[in-house]
């Protein structure tokens, strides 16, 4: 896992000039030939450093994966593209260890102050998202419109069905073996918005078919302007939950989702 940061520390350092952060890696085009080079990189880094890489793929599929990876790259993209298309190939290594980050440390102080600033947000956030298997449910709606209650159920997003829409987010999203339970949760930690978010970037208005007792109810949301800290693509998750169980605030539970072993 240290070393996976590592290759994408140098990814990024090596197609991000000294310019605002959050434009190099959201607005700059990058050639397919260096794009193409990183791939390489994050490819032979792994081989190297993993000694488990083909405990649930072949080294024929794995090479397969990467080469379907660079043949898409054909025109000019952005190191968030890069990203997400990575994402991809890691999610089927099957080590639930192996993650892709961006290094949030480059972020300038102009980009914090942009951050808090309002800006256009995608659609997808209006609504905070639950998996139960292959349908999807509404455990909070952030629109104005209130006769949408939570647990209704999302039968589609822009005519894509729900269980269609899972499938194909879960394979951005790591995961120990065959483990399919675990991408699940990580989808109701809020992972299902930002995930469909990476997928589909356009901030384009949405149509979602909803199940409701009167039959089939159709809402469209536009993009909508909030304080920027996650609208462009790079927000960190929390790493922690913290509850206090006690009244007297003695006993407290702590929940740590991410951590680092930066030990050689």
């Amino acid at each position: 896992m240290k070393h996976f940061a590592l290759v994408l520390a140098l990814i990024f350092g090596s197609i991000i000039a000294k310019a605002q952060f959050l434009d190099e890696i959201t607005v700059k085009l990058h050639e397919p030939s260096e794009l193409k080079k990183d791939v390489l990189l994050v490819q032979t880094t792994l081989e190297k450093e993993n000694p488990n890489l083909y405990l649930y793929i072949s080294k024929k599929q794995l090479n397969k994966k990467f080469d379907s990876l660079r043949n898409t790259i054909r025109e000019p993209i952005t190191s968030i593209g890069l990203y997400v298309k990575l994402l991809s190939v890691i999610s089927y290594i099957g080590d639930g260890h192996l993650t892709i980050n961006l290094d949030f440390s480059k972020l300038t102080p102009k980009d914090i102050a942009l951050l808090k600033n309002p800006v256009l947000q995608h659609p997808i956030y209006q609504f905070d998202y639950h998996v139960i298997a292959n349908k999807l449910y509404i455990i909070r709606n952030g629109t104005a419109d209130s006769s949408i209650k939570v647990g209704t159920e999302i039968l589609a997003i822009n005519k894509v069905p729900a269980a269609k829409l899972i499938d194909s987010l879960s394979q951005y999203i790591t995961s120990d073996g065959y483990n399919k339970t675990y991408k699940q949760y990580v989808m109701n930690i809020g992972y299902f918005a930002e995930r469909y978010r990476f997928v589909y970037p356009k901030k384009e208005p949405l149509t979602f078919d909803f199940k409701s007792g009167q039959g089939i109810k159709q809402m469209t949301l536009n993009a909508f302007k909030k304080i920027g800290y996650d609208s462009n693509g790079v927000a960190p998750p929390p790493t922690a939950e913290y509850k206090l169980l006690s009244p007297d605030s003695n006993i407290a539970y702590v929940k740590i989702r991410t951590f680092w072993n930066d030990e050689k």
